[in-house]
């Protein structure tokens, strides 16, 4: 018992640290522009000698931090020649993955490369480094997390509440939500900006969902997740190199993580359809032996497309089902504590 009480004076007694944690590809001065305006943003929050405590009081809507660090996962694979030029920033960290992993698997590789390294307080902050994540909003998300200073299993995204976008991609995005809502029953208009503290990220970032997408993975693992509304920045410099064709790929893998939902759904719209068909059928049995009317040539066709849908929806809660469990077993071998004896 008295350990614990040592712990918890210790923990407000002194500011939490701040890791920002950005993925990069070739765009090394993006970031170094959100680097500068994260610390102009951050003014008055840093305060290595104030007591958390006190800087609760003094102020309901700002909270202290006890330092900041960025850790930038050059997702070049150390490709990118440009990525030197940042040896003279002291709070910057360069993390090399072996090879490009695509932004999402970029954010877990870097965050788990840290994980033996974060304080159970610290908080992570994770964010494009693109400008697209307006540094401007870090205070609202730092806020949103500490207003509740003791929980430490506190997740906080972004909720997009404008995009700048051309039109062709509006149609798509709205295209996504759409289908995602309808597959999973959830609106989900968040993205890799995404604040949350230390215990949190050394206990569930081995979870396997994160291996398929980072940004669902924190909605499908936290129902009671925050939402701090962000409206979505202007890129600082160069062009995104997110084609139709990775929007396209990383909108199926954001679907994976609630392959479980999925599943279920397509479940019930079997059993649905199939208690139509089966209505249908008794339906045309009793009026031919009874002569009560005549069904139209069309309804064969409904019924056999009923039928077809009917089907193919447990077909895919078959797949989804199967392919979820063996996945999800794999996966878990790493975090079995009896998998290394």
């Amino acid at each position: 018992m008295p350990a614990q009480t040592d712990h918890h004076s210790r923990r407000t007694a002194t500011p939490p640290r701040l890791k920002i944690v950005c993925p990069m590809y070739f765009d090394v001065e993006s970031f170094c522009k959100l680097h500068d305006a994260i610390h102009v943003s951050l003014d008055g929050f840093v305060d290595t000698n104030r007591d958390a405590s006190a800087g609760q009081g003094a102020s309901a809507d700002r909270f202290p931090i006890g330092s900041i660090e960025f850790f930038l996962v050059d997702d070049s694979a150390g490709r990118d020649p440009s990525v030197e030029s940042l040896d003279p920033l002291a709070d910057v960290t360069v993390i090399r993955p072996p090879f490009n992993l695509g932004h999402q698997r970029a954010i877990v590789y870097g965050l788990r490369s840290l994980k033996s390294t974060m304080n159970p307080d610290d908080v992570i902050v994770t964010m494009d480094a693109d400008g697209e994540d307006r540094p401007e909003d870090l205070p609202a998300m730092v806020t949103a997390l500490l207003q509740q200073p003791h929980d430490l299993w506190r997740v906080c995204v972004a909720q997009r509440t404008r995009r700048r976008e051309r039109l062709s991609f509006k149609a798509l995005y709205l295209g996504f939500r759409l289908i995602f809502r309808m597959l999973t029953g959830l609106e989900i208009r968040s993205g890799n900006f995404a604040a949350y503290r230390g215990l949190y990220a050394r206990q569930v970032l081995p979870h396997p969902s994160f291996d398929l997408c980072y940004s669902s993975s924190l909605v499908a693992l936290n129902p009671d997740v925050v939402k701090v509304p962000c409206p979505r920045g202007d890129r600082y410099a160069g062009e995104s190199r997110m084609g139709t064709q990775k929007l396209l790929s990383h909108g199926v893998h954001m679907l994976m993580p609630f392959a479980d939902r999925i599943a279920i759904r397509s479940l019930a719209f079997f059993s649905l359809t199939a208690a139509l068909v089966v209505a249908i059928l008794a339906m045309m049995a009793v009026s031919g032996v009874l002569g009560w009317f005549d069904m139209p040539a069309w309804a064969g066709w409904l019924l056999a497309a009923s039928g077809f849908g009917s089907g193919l929806a447990l077909v895919n809660f078959l797949v989804l089902f199967s392919g979820y469990a063996q996945t999800t077993a794999i996966s878990f071998q790493r975090i079995d504590p009896s998998a290394g004896t």
